[in-house]
């Protein structure tokens, strides 16, 4: 305990710190975090405080900017005051001067004393009002001061032929020819004078007027536009001001958000976890318990023949099973942690759909069921895909076909190849890859195939081909499908109370059909049977079909002697007797670097093929097949073929393969069918680096 507390000290405080000084410095850091509150605090209040003033100066310079903006438009309404009157003393003006001129018109029939005392009346009348009309219009400063001594001047002429008129009009002996024609030479052409002035005048008023105010009110609309910029850039410093302050709280905040939701997903993967680790703890240990079983039942029974053999079939069968629940975690992990690629293979639809038959065939034999495949029309029967992932695709879907039907049912799977070219159509189709049961799959994907019209048969052209995997099976419910494709997802009710799997097969199918930019959809109804759809784009490859003649006939014996690289001791030993049973001799290298010391010491062709696995000590199996081809270039050596045999199952570890110059690619545990046919494709003879490859 002792040790423990001074290994503490001695990592948050210098070793030769007493407990005194340490308890003093955490004095302190208690202090100095206090002191980081109380300014945190003060900063808190000053930013508040800081924020009340620059909000009170937008305030006040705001109302400020509205006040003059208030008193400028009151300038133009004084201003508009000063003007106006002018253009309204020059209308009256008007008025004045043309009911003048109307009077002195009818003179000519007013020949009388009578007439002429009114004619003065309404004269002198008027000369009041029109000299108050001519001193207004002089105050204003828009008018030319020669237009107002005009009316002046003219209006005093008019005056005194007005008196002039009355004088003729009273005399006894003036004729009426005679007040006309002074009215006509005299009075008329003076009017006249001064109603055009007077038009000018007022032109002149009305015209300053409107543009002061215009004026006045063009700057008036700039000054608050301007005003409304300055608020706005005020306010949103103000908000950046704050937000820069608040920044930490915020954070902290954030952090504390962040480590919720970090607890949340470590909670949900935990649960994750324990659902995976239960699902996979049961599915593994039913085959594990089979093949302890039955091995301790052969022990038991080395002398009854029949009993060990019938006891080594079910193991074998337990093994596969067991390998098939493996391969389906590691495929569920490649995909989720996205590394999977699909290979570039030359696949001949018919040939591929015979040897999946033929793995089929026999599980619906052992349940009775009637399995019908049909393949075509094809028109264009070889593609380019990837061959393993296409039948494992396949194969997960007749697997579950034949699971789910009860003795004495049916399965049928066809293959066809629709009408048209798919370059065109997008790769996925949502209505398409519905997984849902509420929709047929041939109406699903009527419209696409449709689209597909006038297809050439020119390689590397992209058709659609339909799969499609129907049975009269148990069945399944709406809601279980709407997450078939869900990993662990497994239906479980009275008809099915067990079910051999991961729940993996599904989603693993699905994944493989995006890969491949297909899509998969299902229909399927309680007790009366399902219907997958898949539609796959795959390119022609006519021009492109595999040489099937490089590999001899299964029936002819196989000769020869390969090179056996592998690390571990076990496995040594049961690839030893495994490649010795076909008839082929082995020697052994225990790591890459043994390998190439044993192949470059052999003479040349002693070995017709290697066998290399990946992860061994001192020297991999990558660098050993690269030193072995640089080896046989330098030397001028025929190449020898080289095929990995390792554990490594990934289609990248493949890929590695290829690139390394490996020649083919076999994952443990060893396949004898594989062996025997890699076997047989490279010990007919010497192979060429890189050609031939699987």
């Amino acid at each position: 305990m002792k040790q423990m507390q001074y290994t503490k000290t001695a990592i948050l405080f210098p070793i030769e710190a007493t407990d005194d000084k340490a308890g003093e410095r955490i004095g302190v850091t208690e202090a100095s975090s206090e002191q980081t509150k109380r300014q945190i605090l003060q900063s808190a209040v000053l930013s508040r405080v800081t924020a009340g003033v620059v909000c009170a100066l937008l305030i006040i310079f705001f109302l400020t900017t509205i006040g003059n903006t208030t008193t400028i438009l009151s300038k133009v309404e004084m201003v508009k005051v000063d003007q106006y009157p002018a253009s309204v003393a020059a209308g009256h003006l008007e008025t004045r001067l043309v009911q003048l001129r109307t009077m002195a018109a009818q003179s000519v029939y007013m020949n009388s004393p009578d007439g002429a005392d009114g004619m003065l009346s309404i004269s002198q009348d008027s000369e009041a009002e029109i000299w108050g009309l001519i001193e207004t219009i002089e105050g204003s400063t828009a008018v030319d001061p020669e237009d107002v001594r005009a009316l002046r001047d003219g209006y005093a002429d008019l005056n005194v032929h007005l008196a002039t008129l009355a004088e003729m009009v009273r005399a006894p002996g003036t004729s009426p020819s005679q007040v006309g024609r002074y009215v006509n030479d005299e009075i008329y052409p003076v009017v006249s004078q001064l109603l055009d002035v007077d038009l000018e005048v007022l032109a002149q008023a009305t015209d300053a007027v409107d543009n002061v105010y215009e004026t006045v009110n063009a700057a008036c609309r700039q000054t608050i536009f301007i005003a409304w910029i300055l608020i706005i850039a005020v306010a949103i410093s103000l908000f950046v001001y704050l937000a820069i302050l608040n920044r930490k709280t915020r954070r902290e905040e954030q952090l504390t958000a962040d480590l919720e939701h970090a607890l949340d997903l470590a909670q949900s993967a935990s649960r994750a976890k324990s659902t995976f680790l239960s699902s996979m703890s049961h599915d593994i240990r039913t085959p594990m318990n089979a093949i302890v079983g039955l091995t301790a039942i052969a022990s038991n029974n080395l002398d009854d023949r029949a009993r060990v053999e019938h006891c080594l079939a079910r193991i074998t069968t337990s093994s596969k099973h067991l390998l098939s629940l493996v391969n389906d975690v590691l495929d569920m992990s490649e995909i989720e942690s996205g590394r999977i690629a699909l290979n570039e293979d030359i696949i001949e639809l018919p040939t591929l759909m015979d040897d999946f038959a033929g793995i089929m065939q026999e599980q619906a034999r052992k349940k009775g069921i009637d399995l019908e495949t049909k393949v075509g029309p094809l028109a264009h029967p070889i593609v380019r895909g990837d061959a393993l992932r296409l039948q494992q695709m396949m194969l997960n879907l007749a697997s579950n076909a034949v699971k789910y039907t009860h003795n004495g049912g049916w399965v049928r799977i066809t293959l066809t190849e629709e009408a048209g070219d798919a370059a065109a159509a997008p790769a996925r189709v949502a209505d398409s890859a519905s997984a849902t049961g509420s929709q047929d799959a041939d109406e699903a994907d009527a419209d696409r195939s449709n689209a597909h019209e006038g297809n050439d048969a020119d390689t590397g052209a992209v058709n659609i081909y339909r799969l499609v995997v129907e049975d009269n099976g148990i069945g399944m419910e709406q809601d279980f499908l709407e997450n078939i494709f869900q990993p662990f997802e497994r239906e479980r009710n009275e008809t099915t109370p067990f079910t051999e799997g991961a729940g993996l097969g599904m989603t693993i199918t699905k994944n493989v059909v995006d890969l491949m930019d297909g899509t998969i959809s299902v229909k399927s109804q309680p007790g009366r049977g399902s219907k997958f759809t898949v539609l796959l784009p795959l390119a022609s490859a006519e021009a492109e079909k595999p040489n099937t003649t490089s590999v001899p006939a299964d029936d002819a014996p196989l000769t020869g002697r390969v090179l056996l690289v592998e690390d571990d001791a076990l496995n040594r030993e049961i690839a030893i007797e495994l490649i010795q049973s076909l008839g082929v001799d082995v020697e052994t290298a225990e790591d890459g670097l043994d390998a190439v010391t044993a192949f470059t010491d052999a003479e040349t062709g002693r070995y017709g093929m290697i066998f290399m696995d990946f992860q061994m000590p001192r020297m991999g199996g990558l660098e050993a097949a690269a030193e072995i081809i640089r080896v046989e270039q330098t030397e001028g050596r025929p190449h020898t073929p080289i095929v990995a045999m390792t554990a490594n199952a990934f289609n990248e570890d493949r890929q590695k393969a290829m690139d390394a110059g490996m020649d083919g690619f076999m994952s443990k545990p060893i396949n004898i069918a594989q062996l025997k046919r890699n076997l047989r494709r490279f010990l007919s003879g010497p192979a060429t680096s890189g050609q031939e490859r699987e």
